[in-house]
């Protein structure tokens, strides 16, 4: 996807990821720390996950696109390649997130739960931390003049 509504999409389609990935990794993390509530806000939170990640798979391909229209160059790269990591963060985040709430319906092993939670937390730690990366490179690609 190159272009939405006669604008480079990348620009666009990131505002997506750049809110989803801090609430859906902030609503995660309470899930964690409070079990009682998967079942009850489980696959809300699974759900916006899995939107995310597919808001963030469309952001991350934009890019490529947007990045054949510019010169490459080594913060062009930078910010790809944080890029790609959170796609995989944020599919790997709702991937947990799913995982979480189907064991939060049954009676799984208590060494089941604690790895399942301990993926959410890892994914959605690591998620909130490369979403701000890499918005932060990609920002300052195309504000840093104003500094």
């Amino acid at each position: 996807m190159e272009m939405l509504f006669g604008l480079p999409a990348h620009p666009l389609v990131t505002h997506f990821p750049v809110v989803g990935i801090p609430l859906v990794s902030i609503a995660a993390i309470v899930l964690v720390l409070r079990p009682s509530k998967v079942s009850e806000y489980g696959l809300l939170v699974a759900g916006f996950g899995v939107l995310t990640a597919v808001a963030t798979v469309l952001a991350a391909s934009s890019g490529e696109a947007f990045a054949e229209l510019l010169s490459s160059g080594e913060a062009i790269d930078k910010h790809r390649e944080l890029g790609e990591t959170l796609r995989l963060l944020s599919i790997l985040q709702s991937l947990a997130l799913v995982a979480m709430t189907v064991t939060g319906r049954r009676d799984v092993s208590k060494t089941v739960s604690m790895v399942i939670s301990a993926v959410v937390v890892l994914t959605s730690v690591l998620a909130l931390i490369w979403v701000i990366r890499t918005g932060h490179e990609g920002a300052s690609q195309s504000w840093g003049f104003l500094s």
